[in-house]
């Protein structure tokens, strides 16, 4: 059982990991268009043909209302792509290692718990039976 939970810690470690690397390369591919390249992307998004059943019109009037938004969004961050294109990879490995530290915290205090509750049902014999 304790190899259990420290295997399943280690696969969410690996996730984690995996996950962080993702949003890097995605945030590398992101910072290398041009700003208006990407705004344009954005406006013609095509969703799968089950959500487009399943939304309908809706989402196209929701892309067209926040259009505006979008457009200033692209403009500040045309504006500060070298500050953010500095910034982000730092912050993406702060945030992975507070993840990885976080993961690794829980995967011990139940390894702990585990062992501790082992521990104490070896004690009584009453709670076995």
């Amino acid at each position: 059982m304790l190899i259990a939970v420290w295997a399943v810690g280690l696969l969410l470690l690996v996730l984690w990991s995996a996950s962080m690397w993702v949003a890097y390369l995605g945030w590398t591919m992101l910072a290398a268009l041009p700003w208006s390249q990407a705004a344009e992307a954005a406006r013609s998004i095509q969703l799968p043909p089950l959500l487009e059943l399943w939304l309908g019109d809706a989402w196209r009037e929701w892309l067209g209302a926040m259009a505006p938004l979008l457009e200033w969004l692209m403009r500040t961050l045309q504006g500060s792509a070298g500050w953010l294109e500095g910034i982000v990879p730092v912050a993406l490995i702060i945030l992975w290692g507070a993840g990885a530290i976080g993961l690794l915290a829980v995967t011990a205090v139940a390894a702990v718990a585990l062992g501790w509750w082992r521990r104490r049902r070896r004690g009584h014999p009453a709670a076995a039976a």
